[in-house]
């Protein structure tokens, strides 16, 4: 069986290895610490993508809008203000977001939405 694919978006690297050491036996994980580089993710999509707001040098809502509009990725905030994002993306005009989990988060909490927006 194929393993799905998730992408990671975040600039800290002490949540981006966390997220290795949980999800690796699982997943193919495609990692990124800035926004710049996951704009690759327009030519290599993947089965889910897990982005924080709090981004470089793109914030991840310009991120969001990008990958909305040349993708069909399912696209999770995973964010300290994942609670906020809602409300931004609606005052941008932008169509809301697969999913939202609020750092700091329980790795069960997160393994229970990963599966839920693969169809597991």
């Amino acid at each position: 069986m194929t393993r799905r694919k998730i992408a990671i978006v975040n600039d800290e690297a002490g949540l981006l290895t966390l997220l290795r050491y949980n999800l690796e036996a699982k997943y193919s994980l495609f990692l990124y610490d800035n926004t710049y580089d996951a704009l690759e993710l327009i030519d290599r999509p993947v089965d889910l993508v897990l982005l924080d707001k709090s981004n470089r040098p793109l914030d991840g809502i310009e991120l969001f809008q990008i990958l909305r509009r040349e993708t069909t990725m399912p696209i999770v905030f995973l964010s300290a203000w994942a609670s906020s994002v809602p409300e931004v993306l609606r005052q941008k005009g932008l169509p809301a977001a697969d999913g939202y989990i609020n750092v700091p988060f329980s790795i069960r909490g997160l393994m229970v939405e990963i599966e839920k927006q693969l169809g597991c």
